[in-house]
């Protein structure tokens, strides 16, 4: 079996199901999960929520989620709260559907991730994604795919769709 590590400061609900279910092997540096899904679920939080992770850092390939995400702060994502990379980092995240609802009382809602911000010279990646759900906010920062994308932040989109219903 793989050892878990986990950095408490960025402590989630997925840090909790991966060690359930150990598909992953999370260190301080990142994660790599790959075929996972998350169905019938209802997740809600204050800031920087999603279905699999609040802070995702690494490699998502495969994962689907159909749950109700709800921020009644702000950074709402489908699948991911707030992506925040440093320098030398990067996250990918392949081969992904949300079919659930996000709402955020605040703002910056996505239906993949709800706030994205880098501080790299690397792109942040985000490939073969579908949202087929719903996002809404009371506030600013609604999409379809990410709900904001700070200025200067380097993100590559490859080959997504975001077939979904948004308000706000």
């Amino acid at each position: 079996k793989n050892k878990i590590v986990v950095d408490p400061a960025q402590l989630s609900l997925f840090d909790a199901i991966v060690t359930i279910a150990d598909t992953a092997k999370i260190t301080k540096d990142g994660a790599v999960v790959k075929n996972f899904s998350l169905k019938n679920s209802y997740i809600c939080a204050n800031l920087v929520v999603g279905s699999i992770a609040g802070k995702p850092r690494g490699t998502f390939e495969n994962i689907y989620s159909d749950a109700i995400v709800e921020s009644t702060g702000q950074f709402a994502g489908g699948l991911f709260g707030s992506l925040e990379t440093g320098e030398g980092q990067t996250t990918t995240i392949t081969n992904c559907w949300f079919d659930g609802s996000v709402h955020s009382s605040v703002g910056n809602a996505g239906g993949i991730i709800g706030y994205v911000k880098a501080e790299t010279s690397k792109n942040n990646i985000l490939s073969n994604c579908l949202v087929t759900g719903t996002v809404s906010s009371n506030g600013r920062y609604v999409g379809g795919l990410c709900g904001q994308i700070c200025n200067g932040t380097p993100m590559l989109f490859e080959k997504c769709l975001a077939d979904a219903a948004l308000s706000g």
